[in-house]
């Protein structure tokens, strides 16, 4: 199986000092700004580009232009520096940055709303974070891929036994299993790969689901943004919540997969089992003995895959019946994505950790895997 290597950019690299959620400690969790927060420099991005757009076909004058970009590079800055005191006076990422503008250039303000809405703004931030998401998610489903693969040389004549419906069955080697963990994480990734065509189209330029009678080229502006096309259909374009349960399903799947991996290594490292053992690191104490023992990054992992399975239930569930109108439920589903995010990345570098972790007992798995039940019928 040929696997390329790829060199993309960490959400890290890209945001600078990610403003994460532990951030927030002293704000209220169900506060939804808390994750909007995270949207702060594509939602910076979006209206940098619109007032690029509007300047070229002259409806803001270049020196308002200007002005208008030097406080964009202000807020930015000071919220890479954790200045985020705008928090609780705002309903949402969008309002803060404006209210932020309207403190510094009061008088320049009224240009941002030439043909722009604050409902195409937060879908085209959505969509610029979740196509960096999907790339930050594809790297860490390579690196596992890698671990499994590189694990599985090491013991492609290491001597284990398959399992139908629990009991022994014919023996096969420890390499051919973990390969097959390989190839459903690459299917993963093909999943993720082909809904990020999907995820980069633009609705910027929507304005509020029916267009705008300005002068203004939608496909220059998704093309400034990084996008691939436009999606034609202005109220497709800010009503879509397609592209959000594709996500949360493909990450569901992914982590259904891991959590597949996390329950074969929890039972073979099982000491009624001892096929396999982890080093003290991954081991947390035993609140009796005191004693290395408990496979807690395992546990967590395989406990995680039920809040993954809650988000995509919920979005599906809020999308049942909706119109093709305008709703402030959209701004519900940034909670689900970003949490998705970060808790499938999590999983991803615990298990990769795991992988390149663990021992073999050789002698046990060939015990094992040559009693008299684990020989196939013919």
């Amino acid at each position: 199986m040929a696997l390329h290597k790829t060199n993309l950019p960490t959400n890290k690299e890209k945001n600078g000092n990610a403003l994460r959620l532990e951030n927030f400690i002293g704000f209220n969790s169900l506060n939804p700004l808390l994750y909007e927060i995270r949207l702060y420099k594509a939602a910076i991005k979006v209206i940098t580009a619109q007032v690029k757009m509007c300047t070229k076909k002259n409806l803001i004058p270049d020196y308002v232009a200007n002005i208008i970009f030097h406080a964009l590079d202000e807020i930015l800055r000071d919220a890479q520096n954790g200045n985020i005191g705008f928090l609780d006076q705002n309903n949402d990422v969008y309002q803060a940055i404006f209210s932020l503008l309207n403190q510094k250039i009061p008088e320049h303000t009224h240009f941002l709303f030439l043909a722009y809405s604050p409902l195409e703004h937060r879908s085209t931030a959505l969509r610029i974070w979740l196509r960096d998401a999907i790339d930050d998610i594809d790297r860490s489903l390579q690196e596992v891929q890698f671990s499994l693969i590189e694990k599985a040389e090491n013991h492609t004549k290491t001597i284990i036994p398959s399992y139908i419906n629990g009991q022994n069955a014919q023996p096969t080697s420890l390499g051919y299993v973990l390969m097959s963990y390989v190839f459903m994480l690459g299917r993963d990734r093909n999943r993720m790969q082909e809904l990020r065509k999907r995820v980069n189209r633009s609705p910027a330029g929507a304005y509020m689901g029916v267009g705008t009678s300005m002068d203004i080229n939608r496909k220059s502006l998704a093309r400034n943004l990084g996008f691939e096309g436009i999606i034609y259909n202005a109220m497709d374009a800010i009503n879509d919540c397609d592209f959000v349960i594709e996500f949360l399903s493909s990450a569901s799947i992914c982590t259904t997969h891991i959590n597949k991996v996390a329950q074969e290594f929890f039972d073979w490292q099982h000491p009624s089992c001892k096929f396999i053992f982890f080093s003290s690191e991954m081991l947390s104490n035993d609140i009796i003995l005191g004693q290395p023992r408990h496979p807690v990054a395992l546990e967590k992992v395989r406990s995680r895959t039920s809040i993954l399975n809650g988000h995509l239930n919920t979005i599906l569930s809020m999308n049942k019946g909706g119109k093709a109108c305008n709703s402030d439920d959209n701004r519900e589903v940034v909670k689900p994505i970003i949490e998705t995010h970060d808790i499938l990345v999590d999983c991803l570098h615990d298990i990769s950790s795991l992988i390149k972790d663990f021992s073999v007992n050789k002698k046990r798995t060939k015990e094992e895997a040559q009693c008299a039940e684990g020989f196939a019928p013919d």
